[in-house]
């Protein structure tokens, strides 16, 4: 029976997932953009993760690091990611069904108490207009998110589907959360046609002694490609055609290096 409920579970996030597909405007692969992301862990000023997310139509370029050590790449229509390692030249793929089968999974799985409230939160909304400021508050688990409009509407959803499925590909690596707290603000700031300037997120681990975890992050997006990023553009294409594929499994054994990941 509950091999069943998890198969039935699959069937209807993966129907969901194509529905987010189908929506996709087609304009949008007639724009492209840009956006540098910068991670921080309580009141560090020094990021712990900084990146460079590329949307140049119908692909996501996702470069993390300085140098772009880790890039992403997110193809849209074929529903593919593909994780490459430009210090080790190697690379591997994850396509969007397995990742909603995991997900799938994770929800389905007894959890211990410490973990329940990030499985499903329950939010409340509050959004401030004015300052374009959206705040999730949940017992365990907030968002704070200043955000911005984008040039175009529809770059807001080009960045929630985007920033869903990369919340599902890092809840896949070893001692990330579940990602259904961040998606839901996902959709929250795209229900409000906004992409984030600033997110802030705070867990709080054991309510009663008041510990809490604090991260943030900084978005700084531009609506035009510079020649730098074309050039990564091409580097990835070229690391994705001469790279070997290696499975998923050992793809994250061999680099565990302690990556930590955007909110």
């Amino acid at each position: 029976m509950k091999r069943l409920q998890v198969i039935s579970l699959v069937v209807l996030v993966m129907a969901v997932a194509l529905t987010a597909f189908k929506r996709l405007p087609d304009s949008a692969s007639t724009d492209d953009f840009r956006m540098e992301t910068d991670v921080f862990s309580g009141t560090q000023v020094d990021p712990i993760v900084e990146t460079l997310t590329i949307f140049r139509a119908q692909i996501i370029y996702d470069f993390m690091g300085p140098d772009g050590e880790e890039i992403t790449i997110f193809d849209i229509p074929r529903g593919s990611l593909v994780l490459v390692d430009t210090r080790r030249k190697i690379k591997t793929s994850i396509s969007t069904s397995q990742l909603m089968a995991f997900m799938a999974a994770v929800k389905s799985q007894p959890q211990s108490s410490s973990k329940n409230h990030l499985l499903a939160p329950q939010f409340q909304e509050r959004y401030e207009a004015a300052e374009q400021v959206l705040t999730l508050t949940d017992v365990h688990l907030t968002y704070r998110a200043k955000g911005i409009k984008p040039k175009h509407p529809e770059f807001a959803q080009r960045f929630q589907l985007f920033a869903d499925w990369y919340a599902r590909l890092n809840a896949t690596r070893l001692g990330n959360p579940p990602p259904f707290g961040r998606i839901e603000l996902n959709q929250s700031l795209a229900r409000h046609g906004l992409i984030p300037a600033e997110i802030e997120r705070t867990v709080v681990v054991n309510a009663t002694a008041d510990q809490a975890q604090k991260m943030r992050s900084r978005h700084l997006t531009n609506w035009q490609l510079t020649e730098t990023d074309r050039k990564r553009i091409q580097q990835a294409e070229t690391c994705l055609e001469s790279y070997p594929e290696v499975p998923p499994d050992r793809y994250w054994q061999i680099g565990r290096t302690g990556r930590s990941t955007r909110k």
